[in-house]
Order: structure tokens, then sequence, then C-alpha cells
């Protein structure tokens, strides 16, 4: 089954290809450019991510240790680049709970895996498109890109995806639709959270080691908070 949603994921993709094509018409040159960049950047790391799921959990928990030790540099470096190590320090504190509950899901069935990832890719995609395309109402200054009407078509799409794969977990459509909430919350949490600390180092990015994406609190903080929170959902549950 994990195979056939994977397929209807690059389907989605290719919408939002389409979607992005007409999103790039308002935009110059340069930023179309890097949209595609971004796009296609990536539409990689999730091939990588999703592939390692489904060849075994051993794969999918050595990415989610690279991840977690490349955020924790991440915030290290930029702490001292700034001159801000006290700030660094206390965020890294605070970073390493969620940090290591995220390892710890790595460790549960593939199917719980796949439907993390799913949703959340499907969420951040579909908020950013809705957000070029509609975008007009900001929703905070710590994140000054992220609008009411990114949110809502992320949301939307998220949830109706939610309820589509339900099947994946064999759950019945309220507790899917109760999942689907639960990750959507948490992954929004979890970027604004990345977004506000990134205010307060004074830094656009975390780092430029994806091309297109900036570091990997950039790329996985919506992941990494989503997935963290889910697993202690697990357990009291």
């Amino acid at each position: 089954m994990e195979a056939f949603l994977y397929l209807i994921l690059l389907i989605y993709f290719a919408i939002g290809a389409v979607l992005i094509h007409f999103s790039n018409k308002k935009k110059d040159t340069a930023s179309a450019k890097k949209n595609w960049i971004k796009y296609f950047v990536y539409l990689i790391i999730l091939n990588i991510l999703f592939a390692s799921i489904l060849l075994g959990k051993p794969y999918f928990t050595y990415l989610c240790g690279l991840i977690v030790l490349m955020a924790c540099y991440e915030i290290i470096i930029n702490g001292l680049r700034q001159e801000k190590t006290k700030l660094g320090l206390l965020s890294l504190l605070l970073f390493s709970p969620l940090a290591a509950l995220f390892f710890l899901f790595s460790f549960q069935e593939k199917s719980y895996l796949f439907y993390s990832l799913y949703l959340v890719t499907v969420f951040d995609a579909f908020s950013q498109l809705s957000g070029q395309l509609f975008g007009k109402t900001k929703i905070t200054r710590i994140s000054p890109n992220k609008t009411y009407e990114g949110l809502l078509g992320g949301s939307l799409i998220a949830i109706v995806t939610s309820l589509l794969i339900r099947g994946l977990l064999d759950i019945h459509y309220l507790t899917a639709l109760f999942l689907g909430l639960f990750i959507i919350f948490f992954a929004f949490f979890g970027d604004l959270l990345a977004s506000l600390l990134k205010r307060k180092f004074g830094i656009k990015d975390y780092s430029q080691i994806l091309p297109g994406q900036g570091g990997f609190l950039d790329r996985f903080d919506s992941l990494i908070a989503a997935n963290a929170l889910l697993f202690l959902l697990l357990q009291i549950t």
C-alpha cells in the first residue's frame, strides 16, 4: 500500500509543479529559478526519505540521526557566528528533548513513519503553494511569508489526505481527522518555533547546505516537531 500511496504523492507533486508554473508568472526570472531549484531539491530529499522507509527502519533511523546531528550543529555554529553563545546553548537545551523524541519515533512501525512523513509533506508543500498563489493576510511577523490563505490551503489538503490514507493505519475516520489536525498543528508550531529562533539569531537561513532550502532546520523543523509529539501521543494512548 505504501508504494501505491507514494505514487499518489508523486501526482501531488506533479500538480505542485503546475501551480509553481502559474505562480512563477508573477515573479522575475531569478525568483522563478529559485522556486524551481527549491522544488526539485525538495523532491530529491523526499524521495530519499520515503525510499529509506520503504527499504526498512535502519535506513530511516540513520537519516533521522543525521538530521538531528546537523540541526544541533546549525544551532551551535549560528550561536558562535552571531556571538550569541548563551542563546545557542539555551536553544540547544530546549531543542534536545524534541530531537530525542524525533529520533525515537524513527523506530516506530513503517506505517506510522510513512503516514506522518506523508502528511507533513503534503501540508508543507501545499501551504507554500497556496500562500504563493492566494496569500494576502500575514499570520505573524515571526515568519512574514506565512499567510492564513497558505495555512488554510495546506491544512485542507492535508486533512483530506489523512482521511484518504487512513487505511494505512486501519483507523476510523474520526481518528484520521484527529491525527491529521494533530500533525498539522505541531508541524506548523515547529516551523514557527524555528522561525522565531532565526529572528533571535538575526539570520535568514540556518545554513546553505541544502540548495534552495537553507539548512537542515529550515527543511525539517516541521517534521521534527510533528514526529516528536506524535511519538509522545502514541506512548500515552
